[in-house]
């Protein structure tokens, strides 16, 4: 049996910093939900850029409901499940992909934790970074669609575990590792 860990926060929070620091400690594997989005935006021969990942996900939840990503990445994470592996799933945005997740065979213990942080952090995270940057306005934008379309800020107030990312990356681990620490202690 395995952990399944997911991560929830808005975009530039720093949850795909946070799974890797934890995959570092459970030895897990990292399932990233948006990566079906950037599968299908080559698919479909789209220009990959914001709003053409915001069409393309909105579109894949259209025709597969609320927790599409989750139901559309569920035959990787239950393999990894099943052969005892962690799973730390990046990331969820509507409580009903978690909830999906959590149907799973092969689950001992599953825990949901939000990563959250200031805006003015994550524009200047999301700005500046060198893969898919975006402008102050999209960063506006994706956070509207994020709390209000898919309700993302409801996921956040249902963690399990919340941690802080405003401070050093030495601050965060150190939080991390007293999540990571909590949740196996739980379970003995």
């Amino acid at each position: 049996m395995a952990f399944l860990i997911a991560a929830a926060g808005l975009s530039g929070s720093g949850k795909s910093t946070a799974l890797q620091h934890l995959r570092e400690l459970c030895a897990g594997e990292i399932v990233y939900l948006g990566g079906i989005v950037l599968e299908q935006i080559r698919e479909r021969g789209v220009v990959p850029c914001p709003e053409n990942e915001r069409s393309v996900r909105l579109d894949i939840r259209r025709q597969h409901g609320p927790a599409a990503l989750a139901i559309l990445a569920a035959p990787v994470v239950e393999r990894y499940l099943n052969d005892g592996i962690n799973v730390l799933i990046d990331a969820i945005f509507a409580i009903d992909e978690y909830r999906e997740l959590q149907r799973l065979r092969g689950i001992s213990k599953s825990a949901l934790f939000a990563v959250n942080v200031s805006f003015e952090t994550r524009c200047g995270r999301l700005c500046s970074r060198t893969d898919r940057p975006l402008t102050l306005e999209q960063v506006k934008e994706r956070d509207k669609i994020e709390i209000a379309t898919l309700r993302t800020a409801a996921v956040i107030a249902e963690a399990d575990y919340t941690i802080i990312n405003e401070y050093s990356m030495e601050t965060f681990q150190n939080n991390l590792e007293r999540f990571w620490k909590k949740l196996t202690d739980s379970t003995l």
